[in-house]
């Protein structure tokens, strides 16, 4: 098939993400799939959050970066427990894009001595 010039085209990164011919389980979070040991088994374009190739996410290294760096200031401060509104699993917003319809989260200082 010949694409004709002009034509936009665009992935569809969530179906490619939850694709079950490519992933075992690919409703449940697991991070174990990204281990080195793991990694490898991984097809090139199976998994591509920042796109792929000579047009791949020009912040992809910066967005990284500073998700790492958010995440350890946040997990060093607080504990994130469920709550009794977290609905698990979660409900999607239609929209497309990846994003539950209700999170719910308890944030505890990591310091108090409290559990409610």
């Amino acid at each position: 098939m010949k694409i004709p010039e002009g034509m936009q085209i665009a992935v569809p990164i969530y179906i490619l993400h939850h694709n079950e011919k490519l992933w075992q389980d690919p409703e449940k979070f697991d991070p174990e799939r990204f281990s080195a040991e793991n990694k490898a088994k991984i097809k090139p374009c199976q998994f591509m959050p920042f796109g792929f190739g000579p047009r791949i996410c020009i912040g992809k290294r910066l967005a990284i970066t500073e998700m790492k760096i958010a995440l350890a200031k946040l997990l060093r401060e607080f504990i994130l427990v469920k709550c009794d509104k977290t609905k698990i699993p979660p409900k999607e917003l239609q929209t497309g894009l990846i994003k539950p319809e209700d999170m719910w989260l308890k944030v505890q200082l990591r310091s108090s001595e409290e559990s409610d």
